[in-house]
């Protein structure tokens, strides 16, 4: 009767150290649920009522330091866009610029080369 008690108590003994030494994930080591990811549609609508050229790309523009140059405008933009929380974005726009050229161009003719016949 001695044998067959140590080999239950051996098989208890094995059985339980194979379900102490079987690895399992802790709580900590789960990962969460990822939270939903919907994706949204949205307008986008900007009006600016004026604008002007920086002085700087004036200067740069302005080679002969007349001082001439000067765009201004307006813009209007409408559209639609689609984005989602955790991801990109992206749009679709209609675009109006319209342009005041200031730019004062003048011409003269000169007479580089005299050709006369004789």
């Amino acid at each position: 009767m001695n044998t067959s008690r140590l080999r239950s108590q051996t098989a208890c003994l094995a059985l339980l150290t194979s379900v102490l030494l079987t690895p399992s994930p802790a709580s900590a080591q789960t990962k969460p649920p990822k939270p939903p990811n919907p994706s949204h549609w949205g307008v986008n609508v900007s009006f600016t009522p004026s604008w002007q050229m920086a002085p700087f790309i004036k200067k740069i523009l302005d080679e002969d330091g007349t001082g001439q140059i000067n765009i201004k405008g307006s813009e209007l933009t409408i559209g639609f866009v689609r984005g989602s929380r955790n991801g990109g974005d992206w749009g679709v726009a209609f675009v109006r610029k319209p342009l005041k050229d200031g730019l004062a161009v003048s011409t003269s003719d000169v007479e580089l080369w005299s050709i006369t016949r004789r």
